[in-house]
């Protein structure tokens, strides 16, 4: 059984999530400009203003830097070339270190 396409649709729909977590905002939203939140926080994240894409309706941490590593995860993870995407289980690695460098700086 070939899963292999089905894991990649699944690292991609992660991504989007990650995205709508940080933002706070939905997968699509006709209010915004543009509709698309990968069409939104992609160029932003991208450029290096990983912040802007943060929901400013949350209290942020002391330390925002795990936050910005979520979205470099979720730039990774919605790469248009599947092949350039991380695993799912490099996916876990990343999260799980990233984790345990938030509880160590804590």
């Amino acid at each position: 059984m070939d899963v292999s396409g089905d894991m990649e649709d699944d690292v991609y729909s992660f991504g989007v999530v990650l995205l709508e977590i940080l933002s706070g905002r939905k997968d699509y939203d006709r209010d915004c400009t543009p509709p698309g939140i990968v069409e939104w926080a992609l160029p932003l994240i991208r450029k290096g203003k990983a912040a802007a894409i943060i929901d400013r309706n949350i209290a942020l941490p002391r330390n925002v830097e795990p936050l910005l590593k979520l979205a470099d995860l979720a730039e990774l993870s919605l790469r248009e070339n599947s092949s350039e995407r991380p695993s799912m289980n490099n996916l876990v690695t990343s999260l799980d270190q990233i984790v345990k460098c938030e509880l160590f700086l804590s």
